[in-house]
Parts: structure tokens; C-alpha cells; sequence
């Protein structure tokens, strides 16, 4: 499966819209119930780079796969969007940004959009400071 940098940025929205630190995964039904292995897909990409963690600072999985490759959903748990994870947000809600790397990058990682995250971030600030 490809990374869909569009429905990572969905996913994220989710935790910037709210108005607490702690959401729980519940919110997260719709786009579960729209196509469950593109979410779990993206949901562990985040999980992979520390972006989501749990009230222990710990990947929140919230699925668990039994010897014969059946599903089963934990929701109901506690999740917070980590300060990384606001870096990667700003930098994917970027049009110009995000459309840029991918007219230019193929096969996107999620190593390579961390790293251009952090060089947005970069960029950004040093925009800021340099008015």
C-alpha cells in the first residue's frame, strides 16, 4: 500500500481540531468503518515514528491480528498527538510543501516526510527570523 499523505493528514486533523491534549480512539470509527486496512495502514506508520502516543507515552495499537489474520479493534483508549507529530501535521496541511515533494519524490517514506518536515520546519523559522 502506498502513503497517502492526504489521509495521514485527515488522521492528525482529528487530534489538532480537538480541544484536549487526550482524544480517544472512538473518533476514529468513521474512517475505520470507510476502509479499515488503509487506516491501520496509516494509523501504524504514525505509530512506527512515535507522532501518536498513549497517556504512558507509548505506541497506542489499537488492533490486534490472531494467528489466522482476523481483527480485532481496542478503541476506547486515551491517544495524544506528540510535538513531532504537530511538526508533521504543519508541514502536510502545507499545499504548496506537500504537492512539491510529491511531484518530485516517488515512493514516498515516511523517514524521507519526517525529514522534510523537519527541514520545513527549518525553513519556516528561519523565514521568521530573517524578516
Amino acid at each position: 500500500m502506498q502513503i497517502d499523505t492526504n489521509y495521514l493528514k485527515e488522521i492528525l486533523h482529528i487530534f489538532i481540531e480537538s480541544d484536549t491534549n487526550f482524544i480517544t480512539t472512538d473518533r476514529f470509527k468513521t474512517m475505520i468503518s470507510e476502509d479499515i486496512e488503509k487506516f491501520l495502514f496509516h494509523w501504524d506508520l504514525l505509530l512506527d515514528k512515535y507522532l501518536i502516543v498513549n497517556t504512558k507515552g507509548e505506541k497506542p495499537k489499537i488492533a490486534t491480528y490472531g494467528l489466522n489474520g482476523d481483527c480485532s479493534l481496542i478503541l476506547g483508549a486515551s491517544v495524544r498527538l506528540h510535538d513531532n507529530g504537530h511538526e508533521f501535521y504543519n508541514m502536510l496541511k502545507d499545499d504548496t510543501a506537500i504537492n512539491k515533494i510529491q511531484t518530485n519524490v516517488k515512493n514516498l517514506s515516511m523517514d524521507f516526510l519526517l525529514e522534510a518536515s523537519k527541514q520545513y520546519i527549518n525553513y519556516k523559522m528561519g523565514n521568521l527570523f530573517n524578516s
